[in-house]
């Protein structure tokens, strides 16, 4: 899985560069939202592939991972792009949400795989916002970009 540590040298280098999706926002408080995105999706596969015996669980969880770091890519359709982060957010929870209905529609019942891990991306959204802002983000984030 060397998509992981990829990612976090990738994000702690752009937040150095002072790489930023607008103006108003410091690389320091953008640095959060990928690194939480990555924390996401790296415990959605590790939980998959502990349940790899389980097809059931094991292929709805990845589903899930895949679905936890679409925001990046959502931002960058050119269609898409000046909508900000509530669209690129919003987007993302509506493909989640998309998954958990189709699945449910299918299998007539919510799995229960679906149900926490679908809970678990939709909520972690809005908690990569509010961790940017705190006071313990500026200097642990700061420390990784040191």
């Amino acid at each position: 899985m060397p998509m992981v540590p990829v990612s976090i040298a990738t994000t702690i280098d752009a937040g150095r560069r002072g790489v930023t999706p607008a103006p108003a926002i410091t690389p320091l408080l953008f640095m959060a939202i990928p690194i939480v995105t990555i924390a996401v999706f790296a415990t959605l596969v590790g939980i998959a592939l502990w349940n790899r015996r389980r097809s059931a669980v094991h292929k709805r969880l990845m589903l899930l991972a895949t679905g936890s770091i679409l925001t990046p890519a959502i931002a960058r359709i050119p269609v898409i792009e000046d909508g900000g982060l509530p669209v690129f957010v919003g987007l993302t929870t509506l493909a989640v949400l998309l998954c958990i209905g189709v699945d449910t529609w299918r299998n007539r019942r919510l799995h229960p795989a679906v149900g926490w891990g679908g809970a678990f991306v939709i909520v972690s959204e809005p908690f990569r916002i509010w961790l940017a802002g705190t006071a313990a983000w500026a200097p642990l984030g700061t420390c990784l970009m040191s």
